[in-house]
């Protein structure tokens, strides 16, 4: 796989927390970087998703509702139907 080097500004205390994690765990900030960009950038198409995957994909039922409405949903059952 090929390389690029990429430049990213962040908080400094943010890059020391994130540099420990990732060296608490035997991995360096480029890595762990680069395996969040994998992720968030992978394909989303069932067709694309491995064998297991494409299997259980479909077993939950997501409400067909808006994020916005679920959340609100969720906050007025925790806080006002006590």
């Amino acid at each position: 796989m090929a390389m690029s080097k990429l430049t990213l500004y962040a908080d400094t205390k943010v890059i020391r927390r994130a540099k420990k994690w990732a060296s608490e765990r035997n991995t360096s900030l480029s890595a762990l970087v680069g395996r969040f960009l994998r992720a968030v950038t992978a394909p989303t198409d069932v067709a694309d998703l491995p064998p297991i995957t494409k299997k259980a994909s479909g077993m939950v039922r997501i409400p067909d509702r808006s994020k916005a409405d679920l959340i609100s949903d969720a906050l007025e059952d925790k806080y006002l139907r006590r």
